[in-house]
């Protein structure tokens, strides 16, 4: 492809990846995943952001935000910092708030949800994430 876009310019992208449907088939592993890849890293460099997901039924996961990169570790790693914000909700409500289908608001309003510390710190982690272009230049000459 790296050719062929070199002599004839961007293809295009033939299909997309984030449909409703692949994004449900994604393993809470992978859904993590693929928010490390939305970060707008020049943007976040300066922010430090830790959010703590207490799953029903799983282990905790804790996201951070630091040097324009987002990690998550699973359990009780000594990695896992103390968190600006906890929050306990089903999976569903997780994958509600993390695909954007419900606002961080929405979801601190939810009987089924308990919320330690700031959740405005949710919606900042949210705000240093981008939609990333599907036609991205594979090879720039």
């Amino acid at each position: 492809m790296g050719a062929l876009e070199l002599r004839h310019g961007s293809v295009g992208t033939p299909t997309g990846t984030a449909s409703p449907d692949v994004l449900a088939a994604l393993s809470l592993e992978q859904l993590f995943d693929s928010l490390a890849f939305r970060v707008d890293g020049p943007r976040s460099w300066d922010a430090d952001i830790t959010v703590r997901w207490n799953v029903t039924g799983g282990e905790p996961v804790t996201q951070r935000l630091r040097n324009g990169v987002l990690i998550h570790v699973r359990g009780a790693s000594p990695d896992a910092t103390e968190p600006d914000t906890e929050i306990t909700l089903t999976e569903g409500d997780l994958r509600a708030v993390l695909l954007g289908t419900l606002t961080p608001e929405e979801l601190a309003a939810r009987d089924t949800v308990t919320v330690t510390g700031d959740i405005g710190r949710l919606t900042d982690l949210l705000g240093h994430l981008v939609t990333p272009d599907p036609d991205f230049a594979i090879v720039t000459p």
